[in-house]
């Protein structure tokens, strides 16, 4: 071996590593070590405060809740909302939201919350940006885990 050679042995304890970590495997680049438990990066999660329901929906409590007021008929009442109820996404909500563009977020809370149109208009442009990105969070987590639709 020539003198400017160097040979890094993956196997030695790194400095200041302490002598209690478990010694590591063969190096291989195509192999990502998780600890238990641990979910892969990327995978769809729900936000901490959501809630799983046994039948599929995900009940999200906002963190800033919004009161609408609503005129129907002449009279006018208050509407509080201090949480979204999502069902499962179908086929035809992904295609009403692909077609939706800029409105997605409003088509998705109208449909999968059953709230309509106007007022999920309305309830979407006085949420909080933070409960606003948790229900997309949501929205991932139907795209790629849980229960499925119907069942």
């Amino acid at each position: 071996m020539a003198e400017d050679e160097i040979v890094v042995d993956l196997d030695a304890p790194a400095p200041g590593a302490s002598a209690s970590a478990p010694a590591a495997g063969p190096a291989d680049p195509d192999v990502v070590e998780l600890a238990e438990g641990e979910e892969p990066a990327g995978a769809a999660r729900l936000p901490a405060h959501a809630v799983k329901l046994a039948d599929g929906r995900v009940r999200l409590p906002l963190r800033f809740p919004v009161t609408l007021r609503l005129r129907q008929a002449g009279a006018v009442r208050e509407e509080r909302f201090d949480a979204l109820l999502a069902r499962r996404m179908t086929g035809a909500d992904l295609r009403a939201l692909s077609n939706a563009g800029e409105a997605a977020a409003v088509v998705a809370i109208a449909r999968l919350c059953g709230i309509p149109h106007a007022k999920a208009e309305a309830l979407h442009d006085r949420m909080d940006v933070s409960d606003v990105l948790a229900f997309t969070e949501v929205l991932g987590f139907f795209g790629g885990l849980g229960r499925t639709t119907g069942r």
